[in-house]
Formats: C-alpha cells, structure tokens, sequence
C-alpha cells in the first residue's frame, strides 16, 4: 500500500495543481481588463525607466531563447530517450505542444493588444498574435520545467543549483518581455500562471504514471 506521505504528497500536488489552474483563469479574466490598466502601465513603465545598454544585450539574448522552446524540448526528449526515460521524452513533448497551442487558442480569445513598441526589436521580434498570455513567460515555465526535472532526474547536479538557475531563466526571460516593448507586465504575471497550471496538471499526471508502474 502506499504510504501516508506519499498520499498526501499526491494531494498537495493535486490541490497545487488546482489552484494555480484558478489563478490562471482568474487572471485570464482580470489583466486584460480596464481594472488592471494603471498596474500594467505603472509596471510596464518602471521597467522602461531601467533600460541601459548595459542590460540590453543580455536580455535580448534571454529573448532569442524563448523562441528556441522546441528545439530544447526535442533535444531533452531525443536525451531522455536514449537514457531508457522513453515516458519522461513523451510527456515533455506533449506538455510542450499542449502549451504551445492552447497559449495561442488563449491569445485569441482574450485578444488583447500589445504595448506600443518604444525600442524597435530585431527582426526576429516581429510581433504576429495578441499579447496575453505572454507565449515567452509559459513556455519558460513548462519547457524549461521540464528539462530541468530531466537533468534532476538523470544527473547528479545539485538540486538547489537546477532550481536556482530554473527561476533566474524563468524570470529573465519574461522580464526581457516586458523590457523590450513588446508585452504588457500583466501578459508575463498572465503567462506565468498559465505556464505554472499546465506544468502543475502535467506534475499530478506524471505522479499518476509513475504511481501506476510501481508495486502496492
């Protein structure tokens, strides 16, 4: 049977899960609102006011990375697989295309504009969909997610290290969203709740895999 805390480790996952799932609609439905206007330009704009060539190049750089989302999930997976973890490559590519089109099925029905572009960006940045949630923010959070469970699980790297450097990505990536002009600081916050419910439903997924491959 399992044990105790391994149920209610299950159920914390669950209820996190559920949880992050409601903030994401939640903010679905109040960031792209007028009620949420004066934080979005407030934040939007003291992120302007740091600019630096200083910072630039670097967050141009995390930005670059954000559109290499794929090649890194298929990259984690093809390693996976090699590794004898043939579930762990599948479910990172299903987690990886289920956010990738249900971000841009959100876009659509939210259909909310982007802020006016105060520093051009380069042409890799040319702007096609609405702007919430930001497809850079949720991408971070389950692609990145996801390979970084990959190395905790098929390395002997620090845990704290992986988890350190997860966040700083995670973060860089959406502030360069916001830093460079091309979406609202309410589409990031939107993005990484959006991103946090999927990896949070594909976590209690992954448990319920896992728990059905092991003996009572």
């Amino acid at each position: 049977m399992r044990s105790r805390k391994h149920l209610d480790h299950q159920r914390f996952s669950v209820g996190a899960a559920f949880a992050l799932s409601f903030l994401a609609v939640v903010a679905t439905v109040v960031i792209p609102g007028d009620s949420f206007a004066s934080v979005n330009l407030t934040a939007t704009e003291w992120v302007y006011q740091v600019r630096s060539p200083f910072l630039t190049a670097p967050l141009v750089a995390l930005t670059y990375l954000g559109y290499l989302f794929w090649p890194i999930a298929l990259s984690v997976a093809f390693v996976c697989y090699r590794r004898g973890q043939a579930r762990l490559a599948t479910f990172g590519l299903l987690l990886t295309a289920f956010e990738a089109i249900s971000n841009l099925v959100a876009k659509r029905l939210v259909n909310a504009d982007r802020p006016a572009l105060v520093m051009p960006p380069a042409p890799l940045h040319q702007l096609y969909h609405y702007g919430f949630p930001s497809g850079h923010a949720s991408g971070a959070v389950v692609v990145l997610g996801v390979a970084f469970f990959a190395l905790a699980k098929l390395t002997r790297l620090p845990r704290f290290a992986l988890g350190a450097t997860y966040f700083l990505l995670v973060f860089g990536i959406g502030f360069s969203r916001v830093y460079l002009g091309v979406h609202w600081f309410g589409d990031v916050i939107g993005g990484y709740l959006y991103g946090a419910a999927i990896l949070g439903i594909g976590w209690v997924a992954w448990q319920q895999t896992q728990a059905q491959r092991s003996p009572d």
